[in-house]
């Protein structure tokens, strides 16, 4: 029973980490690969509950067998949960700095998506207002009075101080 858990352990854990460790920078990721990670991050986090519950068993069943048996066995049995324990502890560790570069990019690219959103909003109201100044300016003959183009130069001196 003991090397059976240890088996499967190790190789859920091998698996787990294999897919942590292909993907590449997190930077160079495009949106719909960005939210497959993060999904892939958050199916792996839902399975860690029973496998921390195996890997307790692991070490519970380790400790029952270093109580009954010689110290030279139990030291092979020792060195054993002590590896796996080291792997587990390393891919809990890999997998929480993954979802936190992944949480971190994922919140960057989105404030970057609204401020791009709000710069445009205010590019084109800028335009919309160039537009009509131009229609006004052109509308009109060249000899204006200084009170007609006082609202022109107002709005020009304006959009020129928001660009």
């Amino acid at each position: 029973m003991w090397d059976q858990l240890r088996t499967s352990i190790e190789i859920w854990l091998s698996d787990a980490t294999e897919t942590l460790n292909e993907w590449g920078n997190v930077k160079e990721l495009s949106d719909s690969a960005l939210r497959e990670q993060i999904d892939t991050v958050r199916e792996l986090s839902s399975k860690i509950g029973p496998w921390k519950e195996e890997v307790e068993r692991f070490n519970s069943r380790s400790n029952q067998l270093l109580d009954e048996h010689r110290r030279d066995d139990g030291h092979n049995v020792s060195h054993m949960a002590s590896r796996l324990n080291t792997q587990w502890t390393k891919f809990n560790e890999a997998l929480m700095i993954r979802r936190a570069m992944l949480d971190a990019a994922e919140k960057t690219r989105q404030d970057f998506h609204s401020s791009l959103k709000i710069f445009e909003d205010w590019l084109k109201i800028q335009c919309g207002k160039m537009s009509s100044l131009e229609r006004y300016s052109l509308g009109n003959d060249s000899s204006l009075s200084v009170p007609q183009l006082s609202p022109i130069c107002f709005a020009e001196k304006l959009t020129t101080h928001n660009v």
